[in-house]
């Protein structure tokens, strides 16, 4: 979801104390991807216990677990970036554009 957007048509129609809850469901959805990435990193070598008694299927585990902890915060920073992202890239478009444009009225 776009929060930006959100967060920009709230302000746009005179409704400070949405926007200000729109912020906060995205830090809280950022602050939400740190602590159980946290938890689940502090916790590798145990958690595989979840799994098996093993202690190879423990060690594959907490092999493991740091990749789902990476990929688990990038997916909770996902929801505040796009808007970042998606702006940039029609920043790029656009300029693409008008580059386009200018050279093709240089050739003229």
């Amino acid at each position: 979801m776009l929060y930006s957007t959100r967060i920009s048509n709230e302000l746009g129609a005179g409704n400070p104390n949405a926007a200000q809850c729109s912020v906060r469901v995205v830090i809280l959805g950022i602050v939400d991807g740190v602590i159980v990435s946290t938890f689940f990193f502090c916790f590798r070598h145990i958690l595989g216990y979840a799994y098996s008694n093993d202690e190879e299927v423990v060690y594959y585990v907490a092999d493991i677990v740091p990749i789902v902890c990476w990929s688990f915060s990038a997916d909770s920073l996902v929801g505040a970036l796009s808007a970042t992202f998606l702006f940039a890239e029609i920043v790029l478009l656009d300029l693409f554009v008008q580059g386009l444009q200018e050279w093709k009225n240089y050739i003229k």
